[in-house]
């Protein structure tokens, strides 16, 4: 872009300085974690009973996405569950 005599207006770039990451806290992360896995293992029963509302032909359905993700959703949560608590420091 030019201006009225020709020269060039550029925009000028100046660097931006960093600052160092905030540390993270563990217990904040794994409670996030946890909380998280809790809502997610709570929506697959939420989507189950869902299902078995809408009729016959759809609980087949329902119920054979529930035998496959079911135990693969409880799974990861107990092994996240059994995580958080088991690396809590006694105080």
């Amino acid at each position: 872009m030019t201006d009225a005599q020709g020269e060039v207006n550029a925009p000028v770039y100046r660097p931006v300085e960093l600052s160092p990451p905030k540390p993270v806290d563990p217990e904040r992360v794994r409670y996030r974690l946890a909380v998280i896995l809790a809502i997610t293992f709570l929506g697959t029963i939420g989507v189950g009973f869902w299902g078995a509302t809408r009729g016959t032909a759809t609980w087949n359905n329902v119920k054979e996405w529930l035998q496959a993700v079911l135990p693969a959703v409880t799974a990861v949560v107990s092994t996240a569950v059994g995580f958080y608590f088991g690396t809590q420091q006694n105080d």
